[in-house]
């Protein structure tokens, strides 16, 4: 347990960083885990990786980070996507004040591999005040 990133605070960590990454052809469709708000991250937003929506260092161009605050609290984080759902995109567009009501199961986004070497879904759950957790363990998105 412990994220490089964070200190080695007690966090999700299975190779060095929060999360779960999920190796999945270019383009699968990312389905919204539960109903929320989503929001392409601004710059500064993201604490732990730094990354953000569309911006670019020099030749190499970050992580396509986006999230979805859910009504329980628990915030979901994307990264490495190709692009939003097109409803998305045209409800946001450039504005990082803006977001999307999205529904559980709805497509939401396109895996890619936008910062990143290898085509895959990058997926993390945080609490309300920004810690990682595990979501598995925590049998978050089991129906009881």
């Amino acid at each position: 347990v412990g994220v490089s990133s964070d200190g080695g605070k007690s966090t999700l960590q299975y190779d060095g960083h929060a999360g779960y990454d999920f190796p999945y052809p270019i383009l699968t469709p990312v389905q919204a885990p539960a109903d929320g708000k989503l929001c392409k991250a601004p710059q500064g937003k993201d604490k732990i990786y730094g990354g953000m929506w569309g911006a670019e260092s020099g030749n190499y161009k970050l992580d396509n980070s986006f999230y979805i605050e859910h009504e329980n609290g628990f915030v979901t984080w994307f990264r490495h996507c190709v692009k939003l759902h097109d409803d998305i995109e045209k409800e946001i567009g450039n504005d990082f004040s803006r977001f999307c009501d999205v529904k559980s199961g709805q497509i939401i986004a396109y895996v890619g591999k936008v910062g990143t070497s290898a085509v895959h879904l990058h997926f993390e759950v945080r609490d309300k005040d920004g810690n990682i957790i595990d979501p598995y363990a925590d049998k978050l998105w089991l129906d009881v």
